[in-house]
């Protein structure tokens, strides 16, 4: 293959390769021509190649194995953090549990880390509590669908709900509900909530922890949940692989009323 114009030769090959794949020419979880291959179909140099492998690997369409190859990647069934995912109720089902066994996997959670900490300024705004002393818990978990790792959440509750239960440990949290169960019991039923959505590329240890790859952003849910009484009383930030799941929202649209009535 001849190389024309002022494209460079790194992104004719990238070119080539993603309308390959597009085209079905190469199938999910297919292994690519090699770069010797195509530096040779190509008449470009070996790293020429690597570099196309490269851009696609950051665009999310390709897998780089070193001493294996290039693979397209492999799309996965979605699992969903769903706006009506509590609507079981905080004592009966721990909603990611419930969405991976729809889906036929299995759901593990491992705790990172749990620690008596000082709150950012946002989560001492939006609990209430003092900025200048440790007043918070703050618990961060990685979540799995069968091994793979879909989501991280650092949550936030103050000390005095969260002093003396479970969730104060670095350790599982063993009741049906998971943590809002335990929260239900101490008397903060989550009885709404409000969720502020955006997108970004992943920090490193977040890539780390939750092994994303080259090219993968993440979706980040910051989520305030209030009890009966309408008190703010966990704080929570999901990061979120956008490969592994989809967010879904049910929203209801009122009825207008007349202005004549």
């Amino acid at each position: 293959m001849s190389m024309q114009g002022d494209e460079l030769p790194s992104r004719r090959i990238a070119r080539y390769l993603r309308e390959a794949i597009d085209a079905g020419e190469f199938a999910p979880g297919e292994k690519l021509p090699s770069e010797r291959r195509l530096a040779e179909e190509f008449g470009a140099a070996r790293n020429t190649a690597r570099e196309a492998f490269d851009l696609l690997a950051m665009e999310g369409r390709i897998d780089v194995f070193h001493g294996r190859g290039a693979f397209v990647r492999a799309s996965v069934q979605l699992l969903h953090h769903r706006g009506d995912r509590y609507a079981a109720g905080p004592m009966e089902a721990s909603p990611f549990h419930a969405e991976a066994a729809d889906h036929g996997r299995t759901a593990t959670i491992i705790c990172v880390a749990a620690e008596r900490v000082r709150p950012p300024a946002d989560v001492a705004d939006h609990l209430g509590v003092d900025l200048g002393k440790a007043s918070v818990l703050r618990r961060t978990d990685v979540f799995y669908a069968d091994d793979a790792p879909v989501q991280r959440v650092t949550m936030f509750i103050p000390w005095k709900i969260a002093d003396g239960t479970p969730i104060a440990a670095a350790e599982p949290v063993d009741h049906p509900a998971g943590i809002h169960g335990v929260l239900a019991g101490r008397g903060h039923r989550l009885a709404r909530f409000v969720e502020e959505v955006s997108a970004r590329m992943p920090r490193p240890a977040e890539a780390k922890d939750l092994r994303i790859p080259p090219g993968v952003p993440v979706i980040e849910a910051e989520h305030v949940g209030l009890d009966d009484d309408d008190r703010p009383f966990e704080v929570s930030r999901f990061v979120i692989r956008a490969d592994q799941m989809a967010l879904t929202y049910e929203v209801r649209v009122p009825t207008p009323t007349s202005r004549h009535s």
